[in-house]
């Protein structure tokens, strides 16, 4: 009874550490250049932030997003030159 109830727990144990999944969403800081390749997969665009090394969030007009390729472009130069990013990325299928 007692080696049943340990294998039992056990395997109860081994199952909750098996769920522990990669979390897909991401802040990274980057320099600042004319194009930036941020992730090796697409973009979610819904939770996509650009900031400054302020804190303070970029004007969506200042850049151009491809989001299935990851790529980041500045139409206009910025005053900065680290930016940091905060996205969601899709699963690595």
């Amino acid at each position: 009874m007692k080696q049943s109830l340990l294998f039992l727990w056990l395997l109860c144990s081994f199952l909750g550490v098996a769920q522990e999944g990669t979390n897909n969403y991401r802040k990274k800081r980057l320099a600042v250049s004319d194009s930036i390749v941020i992730d090796s997969v697409s973009i979610n665009p819904s939770k996509f932030i650009i900031k400054t090394k302020g804190g303070k969030v970029l004007d969506s007009k200042l850049y151009a997003m491809d989001y299935s390729k990851s790529i980041l472009r500045f139409l206009e130069p910025i005053d900065t030159d680290t930016i940091e990013v905060e996205y969601l990325r899709y699963p690595n299928f």
